[in-house]
C-alpha cells in the first residue's frame, strides 16, 4: 500500500511538474489592445498585442469566440506562420511562432466577429427619454497566460449618436472621443488573468439631428422653387392689390 501511495504521489508531482513546464513555454502578454468596428451586425476587430517569446519563440494569445481570424502581421519580430489553434483541456486559444526567442515582439491580428453590433435593449434608467439601444461586447482571456494591460476601443454604429458607457469598472480610465468622424467608447481594463474576461457595452440612440436638419433644407429648397417659377403670378398679384388699394383711396 505505500508503495502504491508512492507511485501515486510520484505521477501527481511529475505532472503538476509538466504542467508549470508547460504553462511557462508560452510567453507573456505586455499589453493588448482590441479596437472594435461595426460592418452590420458583425463587428472587425483590430487586436494589437505586445509580448514577449518564450525559449522556443512561442507566445500564446486568446482566441476569440464566434470570429474569424483574417490576418495576423507581426510590427515588430519575424513571425514564421499564422497563428494555430491549440488547447489545454476545454480551453482553446492561438500560438503564435517567431524566429525571435525571449525576446518582444508586437503582432496586430484582425478579427470578424458574429453578432458583435446586433443591437439589444440598453441599460437606461426608466425616466430616460427616447429608444435606446445598447452595443455590448465582452472578451474572454483564454490564453493560458495572464494579460498584463488590456484596453478597448468600441466604435459607435453610423447612424447612431454614444448616450453613456455601462459595464466597466469605474475606478478605472474610461473615456469617449471622436476620430475621422467616428465616436468611439474607451475603456482601460488593466491587467487580465487568464480565464479573465472584460466586458464592455455603450447605449446608443438614432442620429434624429441631421434627418430633421435635410426635411428642412428640402422644405426651404421646395419653398424658395415655388416662390422662383410663380413669380410674375406673384408680381402681377401685387400690382392688383395696389391697383385696388389706389381707387379705394380715390
Amino acid at each position: 500500500m505505500k508503495k502504491l501511495f508512492a507511485l501515486t504521489l510520484a505521477v501527481v508531482l511529475c505532472l503538476s511538474l509538466s504542467v508549470t513546464a508547460f504553462a511557462g513555454t508560452l510567453g507573456e502578454i505586455t499589453s493588448m489592445h482590441d479596437t472594435v468596428y461595426p460592418e452590420g451586425e458583425s463587428g472587425k476587430i483590430t487586436t494589437v498585442v505586445i509580448g514577449k517569446t518564450d525559449s522556443e519563440g512561442m507566445l500564446a494569445l486568446p482566441k476569440y469566440k464566434d470570429a474569424e481570424l483574417l490576418s495576423a502581421v507581426a510590427a515588430k519580430g519575424t513571425l514564421i506562420e499564422a497563428p494555430k489553434s491549440a488547447e489545454t483541456g476545454a480551453t482553446k486559444y492561438l500560438l503564435a511562432q517567431f524566429a525571435e526567442k525571449e525576446t518582444e515582439v508586437e503582432l496586430t491580428l484582425t478579427w470578424v466577429q458574429e453578432e458583435t453590433y446586433k443591437l439589444g435593449k440598453a441599460k437606461m434608467k426608466d425616466t430616460a427619454p427616447g429608444d435606446f439601444k445598447a452595443a455590448a461586447y465582452s472578451m474572454t482571456n483564454t490564453a493560458p497566460v495572464k494579460i498584463g494591460n488590456y484596453k478597448l476601443d468600441m466604435a459607435v454604429p453610423q447612424g447612431y449618436e454614444m448616450a453613456n458607457i455601462v459595464d466597466y469598472d469605474p475606478e478605472e480610465d474610461y473615456s469617449i472621443y471622436q476620430n475621422k468622424g467616428v465616436k468611439f467608447g474607451h475603456h482601460t481594463f488593466g491587467e487580465l488573468a487568464a480565464g479573465g474576461k472584460a466586458k464592455f457595452a455603450i447605449n446608443i440612440k438614432k442620429n434624429v439631428g441631421a434627418s430633421v436638419l435635410v426635411i428642412w433644407a428640402v422644405c426651404i429648397l421646395i419653398s424658395a422653387f415655388f416662390l422662383y417659377k410663380n413669380r410674375d403670378m406673384l408680381r402681377q398679384a401685387k400690382e392688383l392689390d395696389m391697383q385696388k388699394k389706389a381707387k379705394r383711396e380715390a
